[in-house]
């Protein structure tokens, strides 16, 4: 655990703005406190750099949710959705973006290099690439082999909601206990890269509320997340 700063109620400064929880709490993500809990990690990661970064890539758009946190945090910094907006219109995603400048919707599927080369993103160029897409685990895997690469040295490439073993022990997750599960470029990635494994279900503040309401969620299907 990180000493959680009071001075602001959060991790945020009073110069910048609100803090990183606020943002994704007023943007109603699922990334907040009150849900994954993500915001705490992403704090303890960017809070004192969130001001030198300049690109972000989060794979799965839904409403745009996530993308206005993101140019409200990160306030020098362009973020681009990537997406194949199967179930969310594009221009009616592009309209809730429109007062947000500095996002950029993109219409690609990032487990198809393909695909993601006719965008004409630069090698190396992105600071922080976020996969909050469609959580099943054969698909992070493509989308970290296709992606890594538009990673710079030093940046982060985060998967959330990591898939737990749907064929044996939902207590475990491959990525972590049965590596050998993995594809080989994914391993490749992982043993040469400042590389863990984060469970920021720790120290929730409603657990058990919001366990119950996961268990109620479809586990699978949803191509983007908030």
């Amino acid at each position: 655990p990180q000493r959680r700063p009071q001075e602001h109620g959060g991790y945020g400064d009073a110069a910048s703005g609100l803090s990183l929880e606020a943002l994704m709490y007023m943007y109603h993500t699922d990334k907040s406190r009150d849900d994954h809990k993500y915001s705490d990690l992403y704090s303890m990661l960017f809070d004192a750099i969130r001001h030198q970064v300049r690109n972000v890539t989060e794979l799965g758009v839904m409403a745009g949710q996530s993308l206005k946190v993101w140019h409200d945090y990160f306030s020098r910094a362009t973020i681009f959705g990537l997406d194949h907006f199967a179930y969310y219109d594009v221009d009616t995603v592009r309209l809730q973006l429109a007062a947000f400048p500095r996002a950029r919707l993109m219409h690609a599927d990032s487990q198809r290099e393909s695909s993601v080369a006719q965008l004409g993103l630069a090698p190396s160029s992105m600071d922080f690439i976020v996969d909050d897409a469609s959580h099943v685990l054969a698909h992070q895997e493509r989308s970290l082999h296709v992606m890594w690469r538009y990673v710079r040295p030093g940046g982060y490439y985060v998967i959330e909601d990591v898939e737990w073993d749907r064929d044996g022990d939902s207590r475990t997750y491959p990525v972590v206990h049965a590596p050998g599960r993995l594809k080989p470029r994914t391993r490749e990635i992982l043993e040469g890269s400042d590389a863990f494994f984060a469970d920021t279900a720790v120290g929730h503040r409603a657990f058990d509320l919001w366990s119950r309401r996961l268990a109620a969620w479809p586990p699978v299907g949803r191509s983007q997340a908030g």
